[in-house]
């Protein structure tokens, strides 16, 4: 049984490591000896280039959407996270096993990530234009088809958040959240969902669904056991819920997100970008470095290269009958 000693302690502990780095690991040493932090963080957290221009293409002000593009990786928070269980452990005479460390481990890790997305406001947005797929607003005009992707947001209950300036002006209608992981964002999930049903919007979790694609395809091993797999698996989803929700043309743009806007979101999104608007892998490798902080092959960020393989090599031709039928939306040449 873990005392509640240990949940308070460990709460001191992730406030002391989150301030710690985000203010640059000032003294006292012994907070600081995992290094000095290496914090990819955007200095402006701008929505980027790419974003503004699909904005503009489909007629919505930069100014209406109040979501950012920053993007944040800090590595130091899994050695904070080891060496918290084992002070933890030593100072209430705990024993942990490996199984139990690992555990535990993860969840001081996940409640940091969590600190650190509301601390920060990491939303990490990005957008781009689905070529030859349009959609037509409650005037019966056409417009052209957006897929936005970001991280969690923290904030979606509060008037003026990312989440309701995408679902009013940005013109989204159905979300779709990619993440079912274990570190506590579900709470946050729980009221996407409820903002979004009060507003209209559809919303999709695959947490719910059974759709663990992701999950058999983290390592090398598993990739080449489990890839046509988990292509079967994403293709399923991107017809399912990008492309045809709930079996018809979408009635207005589209959002996904998973965590941290960089893994799941970044090869749904460059799938999107390969298969259905033929760009080329030099530019969604690109966007998918910026969206995991990636500045050099010294300091990766969050990249991950097994994730690139992915959307190189997914089997396109599974996509094959994802655009509506005329009647239901007009489709551009």
């Amino acid at each position: 049984m873990i005392s509640a000693r240990f949940y308070a302690y460990t709460g001191t502990h992730l406030l002391t490591a989150l301030m710690v780095l985000l203010a640059g690991c000032h003294p006292p040493p012994s907070a600081c000896d995992v290094g000095s932090p290496k914090v990819a963080l955007e200095a402006k957290p701008a929505i980027q280039a790419k974003t503004l221009r699909a904005l503009e293409q489909a007629g919505i002000p930069k100014m209406r959407i109040h979501c950012n593009g920053r993007v944040v990786w800090i590595p130091e928070l899994s050695v904070l996270s080891k060496r918290a269980i084992d002070d933890i452990a030593t100072r209430e005479g705990m024993t942990f096993s490996a199984k139990q460390r690992k555990g535990a481990v993860r969840v001081i890790l996940g409640y940091m990530v969590r600190l650190v997305f509301q601390q920060l406001g990491t939303q990490n947005l990005g957008a781009m234009r689905l070529k030859g797929w349009t959609y037509k607003d409650a005037t019966g005009k056409e417009r052209p088809l957006l897929v936005f992707r970001s991280g969690v947001t923290t904030d979606a209950l509060a008037s003026g958040s990312c989440l309701r300036s995408l679902l009013g002006p940005g013109g989204v209608k159905h979300i779709i959240n990619l993440y079912g992981g274990h570190f506590p964002l579900h709470e946050f999930i729980r009221a996407e969902k409820q903002v979004a049903e009060k507003l209209g919007a559809t919303h999709f979790d695959i947490a719910a669904s059974g759709n663990r694609w992701r999950k058999l395809i983290k390592t090398p091993v598993t990739y080449q056991r489990n890839r046509h797999q988990a292509m079967q698996m994403v293709a399923t989803l991107i017809r399912d819920k990008i492309l045809q929700p709930g079996g018809r043309a979408p009635r207005g743009n589209v959002y996904f997100h998973c965590g941290g806007g960089m893994h799941r979101s970044g090869m749904i999104f460059g799938i999107l970008r390969r298969c259905i608007n033929r760009d080329p892998m030099t530019l969604i490798e690109d966007e998918y470095k910026r969206h995991t902080a990636y500045r050099s092959d010294k300091e990766p960020g969050g990249y991950e290269a097994l994730n690139i393989r992915f959307i190189r090599e997914f089997d396109c031709s599974l996509l094959r009958g994802d655009r509506p039928k005329k009647k239901e939306a007009s489709v551009t040449p």
